[in-house]
């Protein structure tokens, strides 16, 4: 992990000292191992960086290109070095990886993003051309935000702070974004709370030429063509074989010491720990680290027996939080994380909690399981797709078969009402008939748009705009602490041949994510690797919660003006008491209440 942050003046005013000194002030708790920056008349540069992989000790950024004048700075991580050098006929083995993808860029130009495996936000100026051409890795796992204020200046960095600093960008706050938050939804892949602050989505590039932008998508799931094989035991080696280079790739570290894992116990994070554990056990390297929660008195939420049963197998030192005494909640680091806007996930504490605990003991990078369900794709809409195909038959024996295997074991005709008809059907009769019942639903507003077929389902999942704001929060939450999150279920090539695959290699006899169960045999315990359901940590919420009543008071009793002109200030506080009563257990609602206290702290923060 590093921070970046630059400025174009587009009206030629020349680049003073101060405004270097701020850029690199930005992103400073980015990287705590070297800062560096480089300006020239209108145009600087800066950069921090936190050392995670061998080539970055000794790499400082900004990097020049002697021959052509081009820099870049960068936040990145290559997967594919040693294909990258031997295509760019590179001899040097030890080189950064800002200074190959420089490299790469000067052989194809603005076409080098589709060469690169691994995660990255950079930009390169370009002396020779006038230019500035930045890019964002495929799923965003890597931040980038700018901002062009017309015939003045450009500026990017890696958080919206950074851009912020920049003297001359406007600070108007977005009320559409603002209030969409409050709303719980999120449409919009470009907007931050900032009105001039824009995200650059995952998979895009931009150039900056001539005092304008242009933005280029060069990867989408929609390319993605199905695959065909001849078994089920084929489609679960190639998993396999894409799985585990996803995890070691992700294994590049400084030093082993400094590598650790992420094990709640659900089947993600289990099946990453026992892949990189094994990876080390060949190596002969020390056990590797892995931080767990643990909820006592929560048993939904609490998977230990699981967590247990992966470190029974040895390899491994484990690290446990438990939420009954460790103090952590939605407010922990959040006046760090307000400058660039409220977090939406109360649940972000978590990762808060093991990264303090994690750069205590010297790790500085954690792999996690982010994302299983999004690039595996749990199937939901299959049983939608056998019954418009007309495959009555297959679709009587797939429900049958989740109905064993679903919490409460519901009837096969339960479940053709929830997951066909349910899953079909506009939303508006659902009001409709929970008005008629007395209890109304608490969901954000969406459009109707079921999905016919799991493939329909998978791509459309990378194209919503949550993917990137999970990403940029967790990013955000680690970066507090000095620590990389790495996650290699949003590795590329592992994404693509998950997507290529045909339906009954996502649910297939009442099980989810079929063909990970089934390449994933013999590397994690049976135990685990069949569970049908999965812990709820995010119950702890309620607790952690209302274990700050006396904040939420104070927000939205006894002075909740900031939040006026945004929300019903009436309603809001019906909904707080409704909360308040220790039988409320409705997630949705207990989000909306985090989501406007938590902009009301920023908004706060702002005013004061």
């Amino acid at each position: 992990m590093s921070g970046i942050a630059g400025i174009v003046r587009l009206d030629g005013r020349r680049i003073e000292r101060d405004d270097v000194a701020a850029l690199s002030e930005a992103i400073a708790h980015r990287g705590s191992d070297h800062r560096g920056s480089w300006s020239k008349d209108s145009v600087a540069l800066a950069h921090a960086a936190l050392h995670t992989t061998p080539e970055s000790v000794t790499e400082e950024q900004p990097v020049v290109d002697a021959e052509s004048g081009a820099v870049i700075v960068a936040d990145v991580r290559l997967d594919n070095r040693d294909e990258l050098l031997d295509a760019l006929d590179l001899r040097d083995r030890t080189i950064g990886d800002a200074a190959l993808v420089l490299a790469a860029y000067r052989r194809w130009g603005t076409d080098c993003p589709r060469h690169l495996e691994g995660d990255f936000a950079f930009a390169i100026w370009s002396e020779r051309e006038r230019s500035l051409f930045c890019a964002r890795d495929p799923f965003g796992v890597k931040p980038f935000v700018y901002a062009l204020v017309p015939g003045t200046l450009f500026a990017f960095g890696s958080e919206p702070r950074a851009v912020l600093a920049v003297e001359g960008v406007p600070h108007d706050l977005d009320e559409t974004r603002i209030a969409a938050f409050l709303a719980v939804s999120f449409e919009d892949l470009e907007r931050t709370f900032f009105r001039a602050v824009r995200r650059l989505p995952g998979g895009c590039t931009l150039t900056l030429r001539g005092g304008g932008v242009t933005q280029t998508r060069y990867w989408s799931a929609e390319s993605v063509r199905p695959l065909r094989l001849s078994s089920d035991a084929a489609y679960a080696e190639g998993f396999r074989e894409h799985f585990v280079r996803a995890v070691r790739d992700r294994m590049r570290v400084t030093r082993s010491s400094e590598l650790g894992s992420m094990l709640s116990g659900g089947l993600d994070s289990s099946a990453i720990t026992c892949v990189a554990r094994d990876q080390l056990r060949a190596a002969g390297a020390d056990p590797l680290p892995v931080f767990s929660w643990v909820f006592t008195g929560i048993p939904d939420a609490d998977e230990r027996e699981y967590q247990e049963i992966v470190a029974a197998d040895g390899g491994i030192v484990r690290h446990v939080i438990d939420s009954a005494g460790a103090g952590y909640s939605p407010w922990s680091g959040l006046d760090q994380l307000l400058p660039d806007g409220p977090p939406y996930a109360p649940i972000f504490y978590l990762n808060y909690g093991v990264a303090k605990l994690a750069r205590a003991l010297g790790v500085r990078t954690i792999l996690d399981g982010l994302g299983g369900d999004s690039s595996i794709s749990r199937g939901g809409v299959r049983p939608v797709e056998l019954f418009v195909r007309g495959r009555f038959l297959a679709l009587a024996r797939e429900l049958r078969a989740l109905a064993a295997t679903t919490e409460g074991n519901p009837s096969p005709l339960r479940l053709f009402r929830g997951e066909v008809i349910g899953r079909l059907a506009p939303p508006f009769l659902f009001r409709i008939a929970s008005v008629l019942r007395g209890r109304p639903r608490h969901e954000p507003q969406r459009s109707y748009r079921p999905y016919l077929s799991v493939r329909q389902e998978h791509i459309a999942s990378f194209r919503s705009p949550l993917l990137g704001e999970g990403l940029e929060l967790f990013d955000r939450v680690l970066a507090l602490s000095g620590v990389e999150g790495r996650y290699p279920f949003f590795d590329r090539r592992l994404v693509e041949y998950c997507i290529s695959l045909p339906s009954d290699q996502k649910l297939a006899d009442g099980y989810s994510r079929v063909v990970a169960r089934r390449a994933l045999r013999g590397v994690v315990p049976e135990q685990v690797l069949w569970r049908a359901g999965k812990g709820k940590p995010a119950l702890d919420v309620f607790r952690t919660m209302r274990a700050n009543q006396s904040r939420l008071d104070e927000l939205f009793i006894r002075d909740p003006s900031v939040l006026a002109p945004y929300s019903d200030i009436d309603a809001l506080r019906a909904s707080y008491r409704v909360f308040l009563d220790e039988r409320s257990t409705d997630f949705f609602a207990a989000v909306k209440l985090w989501s406007a206290a938590a902009a009301a702290e920023w908004l706060r923060q702002l005013r004061g």
